[in-house]
């Protein structure tokens, strides 16, 4: 009976070493060199993300059928409705199809730029959708969420507003 605890007891603690390992490697945001990125807008045109240097950008990976990326949408535009869209840039990267995100973006009323990335969301790291990173103006990053969040929160507007007027 007592080697059957501790038995237990080990594997127990084996298992919650692993999780918690397996929880930091997928739920912590990977670095990311915006520029590197190769994506296409909805007209399947490659977009240059070079031409957004000296604003803030706020990327968000995401999917169509991914639930919490669906839920944090509304914040993220209530957050872009609150800042100056000429020094703040908003841009949401999917991995799926281009008719599946076309059709998602005329379904829906978000006043974003969608893009598609050129691999899957896994090759570049990300690995916890939705995955969000911000960038000041100067091409650093100020701050990275895998998982969903609230962006339209006071603070985060108060934050994005201070980089875009720096």
């Amino acid at each position: 009976m007592r080697s059957s605890r501790i038995k237990f007891i080990l594997l127990l603690a084996v298992g919650s070493v692993v999780a918690f390992w397996l929880f930091r490697k997928y739920r912590v945001a990977p670095n990311l060199d915006v520029e590197k990125l190769t994506v296409r807008n909805l007209q399947g045109e490659i977009v240059d993300l070079t031409k957004y240097r000296g604003k803030t950008l706020f990327v968000n990976y995401w999917a169509t059928w991914c639930p919490d990326c669906r839920r944090e949408l509304p914040s993220i535009q209530k957050l872009a409705d609150q800042v100056d869209r000429n020094k703040v840039i908003f841009l949401l990267i999917s991995d799926e199809p281009l008719e599946k995100i076309q059709s998602f973006a005329s379904n829906n009323d978000y006043d974003l730029l969608y893009l598609q990335t050129d691999k899957p969301h896994q090759e570049n790291g990300i690995f916890t959708l939705p995955t969000t990173y911000i960038f000041d103006n100067e091409g650093y990053e100020v701050t990275s969420k895998a998982g969903g969040a609230d962006w339209s929160e006071p603070s985060m507007v108060t934050m994005i507003r201070g980089l875009s007027e720096k």
